[in-house]
């Protein structure tokens, strides 16, 4: 599992030795809310579409995992 598919709150380690999948929202997708959540608090969003305000959300969380990636 790589980095950006890990859940950004993993439940109780006892779940792991079950077997069981973690449950919840990924990293990435923690990191796009919050740029949304930014994006859509700002006055930039008014010239863009809902699209595009997912597209950029998306893409300042791809960019942060990466760069996450990068200072290992």
């Amino acid at each position: 599992m790589n980095n950006r598919d890990m859940p950004a709150m993993p439940q109780e380690w006892e779940a792991y030795v079950e077997g069981n999948a973690p449950t919840g929202l990924t990293k990435r997708e923690v990191f796009a809310m919050a740029a949304m959540q930014g994006i859509l608090a700002s006055d930039v969003h008014f010239n863009m579409d809902k699209h595009d305000v997912a597209d950029q959300a998306r893409q300042h969380a791809d960019t942060l995992l990466a760069e996450l990636e990068n200072a290992k």
